[in-house]
């Protein structure tokens, strides 16, 4: 799992970790909207699964449960 902001800065992102304490899961940061584009991420939080070969298989937009996602992963 990869968190990927893009939002803000990179000192916005910075200064969220460290007020958050995230350490899991490791947080990328996407200056250049690049993977935000190319699977159409219009705002957070969304959460992608991805498969192996880089295929979205599922979208959560907004607010999500991890619950569901573990189960939508497991069914993939």
């Amino acid at each position: 799992m990869v968190g990927v902001g893009a939002q803000g800065g990179l000192n916005d992102a910075n200064a969220f970790l460290a007020a958050t304490g995230i350490q899991t899961p490791l947080m990328l940061f996407d200056e250049q909207y690049g993977l935000w584009n190319h699977y159409g991420v219009t705002g957070q939080p969304t959460a992608i699964l991805v498969n192996s070969g880089g295929t979205a298989i599922h979208e959560f937009d907004g607010r999500f449960d991890g619950a569901e996602v573990l189960q939508v992963a497991g069914s993939s």
